[in-house]
C-alpha cells in the first residue's frame, strides 16, 4: 500500500510538471507560458492571462540577438579593439554580433579573438611555405641543400650556380684573407 501511494504521488508530480512545461517557442513567467520573441527583438512586455501575445520591440543601436527568446533586453554588440590589431570583419546587426579580424600582417589562431599577434617573418635562408591570413601564422621553411635566399619573407629558393658561389663566398673570402695578409705584412715591416 505505502509503495502504491508513493507511485501514485510521483505520477501526480510528473504529470503537474509536464502541464506546467511549455511547448517549443514558449517561455515561461510568472507561471504562464508565452511566446518567445523573433531573433533581433527582445520582450518589453510578457504576456498575461489577459493577453497570449508577448510585446517584443526590435533590439536598439549597438545590440543584437541571434535566436528566439524571451529576454528583456537585446545583448551588446562587440567592440573590435584596434589597439588589440583587431577590426570589424562583418558589422554588428540585430540579428547578429560583430564579427572582428586581425589587421594585415597580423593573426590570431582563436575563434572569439582578443588579441592579435604579428606574422612570423621568414629570415634569410628560408622562404614562405605558406603566408600568414588573419587565422594562420606564416610558415617557413628552411631552402633545401644546393639552394638559398638572401632576403626575409623570399617566395622561393634559388639554386646555387658557380656565378652565385664565385661571387658570392669566395669574394668575400679573398677580401678577407686578402685585407687580413695586407695587415699582417704591414705589421712585419
Amino acid at each position: 500500500m505505502g509503495v502504491h501511494f508513493l507511485l501514485v504521488a510521483h505520477l501526480l508530480i510528473v504529470v503537474e510538471m509536464l502541464a506546467w512545461a511549455c511547448l517549443p517557442g514558449e517561455y515561461k513567467t510568472n507561471n504562464i507560458c508565452c511566446p518567445m520573441c523573433d531573433k533581433g527583438r527582445f520582450v518589453k512586455a510578457h504576456c498575461t492571462l489577459e493577453s497570449s501575445s508577448s510585446t517584443c520591440v526590435l533590439c536598439g543601436p549597438s545590440t543584437y540577438m541571434d535566436h528566439a527568446n524571451g529576454l528583456t533586453e537585446c545583448f551588446r554588440c562587440k567592440d573590435c579593439d584596434l589597439g588589440a590589431g583587431l577590426v570589424a570583419k562583418l558589422n554588428c546587426t540585430f540579428t547578429s554580433n560583430t564579427v572582428c579580424e586581425c589587421t594585415a600582417g597580423q593573426f590570431c589562431q582563436k575563434e572569439d579573438c582578443d588579441l592579435c599577434r604579428d606574422h612570423t617573418q621568414c629570415p634569410p635562408g628560408q622562404y614562405v611555405k605558406k603566408p600568414g591570413t588573419p587565422r594562420m601564422d606564416t610558415v617557413c621553411e628552411k631552402c633545401p641543400p644546393g639552394h638559398y635566399s638572401k632576403e626575409k619573407n623570399s617566395a622561393e629558393c634559388s639554386p646555387w650556380t658557380k656565378g652565385n658561389w664565385n661571387n658570392g663566398w669566395t669574394t668575400r673570402y679573398r677580401l678577407f684573407f686578402t685585407s687580413t695578409r695586407k695587415r699582417t705584412s704591414r705589421s712585419r715591416q
